[in-house]
C-alpha cells in the first residue's frame, strides 16, 4: 500500500446542509467517517484532507491526518473534483511525496463497512484497472414512466401498463449498476493525461443500499443520521 495515497476533498461551503463535512453526525461527523474508513488500508501519512476552510483543516490535523490548502476558487459550487485533485496532486509532487494510485471519497457519502476499501482496492489491482467507481444496482423490477414536470404528463418507459403486467419473479432482469459517488479510485498518471476520473480499463464494486446513501439535502442527512444511529457497529470502529 506504499504507492496509495487517498485525497479527501472537503469545502467549507454548502448551501443544502450548512457545514455538512463536520456537522455532528450521531456521535461523529462525515468528514471523521470517511477518515476512520480509510484508516483500515492506509496509514495517517496517507490521507490528505483538501479544503479551502481553516476549520475544516484544523479539524484534519487533530485527526492526524494531512492537510492540503485548497485556493477559494477551487472550492465554490462551479469548481469541479477534477480541478481540485489536480491541485491536490501538484500540492503533494512539489513536497516530493511518491504514489501512483489515488483514493477519492465522497464525504457526503459517510456510511462504508470496515471492509470496503480493502476490497476496492484489491479489486483494484487484481483486475489491474486504471480506475474503479463504487456502484449501486438499479431495482430492475420497477415500472418505471417519464415525467414531464412542465405539463405534468407521464409515459410509461419499459411496459405497456394497458395489457395483463407479468408478475414481478417471471420477468427477464437485466442487471443496470449506477455510481453512487461514495469513492472513486484511479492512477495518477493517466488521471493527469486525461484529465477526468474515467479512463483505460474502467472497473466497478457494488456497496449495499446502506453504503449507497448519499447526503445532498437535510432529508437525505436524517435518513443517513438515522441509519448510522441504528447501525453503529458496522459503521463506526
Amino acid at each position: 500500500m506504499e504507492k496509495v495515497i487517498a485525497i479527501i476533498l472537503a469545502r467549507g461551503g454548502s448551501k443544502s446542509v450548512p457545514h455538512k463535512n463536520i456537522k455532528p453526525f450521531g456521535n461523529s461527523n462525515c468528514l471523521a467517517l470517511t477518515i476512520n474508513s480509510l484508516l483500515t488500508i492506509l496509514d495517517k501519512n496517507k490521507i490528505f484532507v483538501s479544503s479551502d476552510c481553516n476549520k475544516i483543516l484544523k479539524y484534519a490535523k487533530e485527526c492526524g491526518v494531512l492537510q492540503i490548502k485548497r485556493p477559494e476558487e477551487l472550492a465554490n459550487d462551479k469548481a469541479s473534483s477534477e480541478i481540485a485533485w489536480i491541485h491536490a496532486i501538484n500540492q503533494l509532487e512539489k513536497n516530493n511525496y511518491k504514489f501512483n494510485t489515488i483514493i477519492a471519497p465522497q464525504v457526503t457519502s459517510p456510511l462504508r463497512y470496515r471492509e470496503t476499501f480493502f476490497k476496492a482496492i484489491n479489486k483494484f489491482n487484481k483486475k489491474k484497472f486504471d480506475c474503479l467507481f463504487s456502484a449501486s444496482l438499479i431495482d430492475g423490477h420497477s415500472f418505471k414512466w417519464n415525467y414531464n414536470n412542465e405539463t405534468d404528463e407521464i409515459k410509461p418507459i419499459n411496459y405497456n401498463p394497458y395489457i395483463q403486467r407479468k408478475r414481478r419473479q417471471d420477468e427477464k432482469i437485466i442487471p443496470i449498476i449506477r455510481e453512487n459517488g461514495s469513492f472513486y479510485i484511479f492512477r495518477k498518471e493517466g488521471f493527469l493525461k486525461n484529465k477526468v476520473r474515467f479512463f483505460g480499463k474502467v472497473g466497478h464494486i457494488l456497496l449495499d443500499k446502506l453504503e449507497s446513501i448519499e447526503i445532498d439535502d437535510l432529508e437525505d442527512w436524517s435518513i443517513a443520521e438515522s441509519v448510522f444511529k441504528n447501525n453503529q457497529n458496522s459503521f463506526f470502529y
